[in-house]
């Protein structure tokens, strides 16, 4: 009985300490001074903000659209951010939403940075449907960490709760880069 209840206690310890470091090492300022984590936003923010009235999915990175695409940034957020030994960068963000029953939705996915730190293979695994702040941060970490470990968020419970895209109706575009 007493090695039970200090295996369980053990047990317990080690889980709650391994999620704090997790949950500590998931974020973006432990990867990037924030000049480069800012400049960074702008760049993901160019990949799933919404495209200037001129610009599409080939020449929305033209420096032309950095202004547009750096105001835009203002109102995205890193909320989880974890880069792999093997340099996978993942992120969870939380962005702008116009819609009846709020104002923001969470958007994970990941990328690589070439030698000259730009973008590639980028891509957005999951994008939520707009939902309170609270549940964008808990529910948005256990997918966060699913995508991270697993590659994939189909594990969580509730994920066709939380997830508009992708469903049976929407994909992720990897040449475009758009849902």
């Amino acid at each position: 009985m007493k090695n039970s209840i200090l295996f369980l206690t053990t047990a317990l310890g080690l889980i709650f300490t391994v999620s704090c470091i997790n949950n500590e090492s998931w974020r973006v300022e432990n990867y990037h001074p924030k000049e480069f984590a800012d400049s960074l936003m702008v760049d993901i923010v160019t990949f799933m903000g919404k495209n200037p009235p001129a610009a599409d999915h080939m020449t929305r990175h033209d420096p032309v659209y950095r202004k547009y695409y750096t105001g835009l940034s203002n109102d995205f957020h890193y909320q989880y951010y974890y880069m792999s030994g093997d340099g996978i960068h993942y992120y969870y963000i939380l962005r702008p939403a116009r819609h009846p029953l709020g104002n923001q939705r969470g958007v994970g996915g990941s990328f690589r940075l070439d030698p000259e730190n730009r973008i590639t293979e980028f891509r957005e695994v999951f994008v939520t449907h707009v939902l309170d702040k609270n549940t964008l941060k808990e529910e948005g970490r256990r997918l966060f960490s699913l995508m991270v470990e697993k590659g994939s968020i189909d594990e969580h419970p509730d994920h066709q709760k939380l997830v508009e895209w992708p469903d049976e109706r929407c994909r992720y575009d990897m040449e475009k880069k758009e849902w």
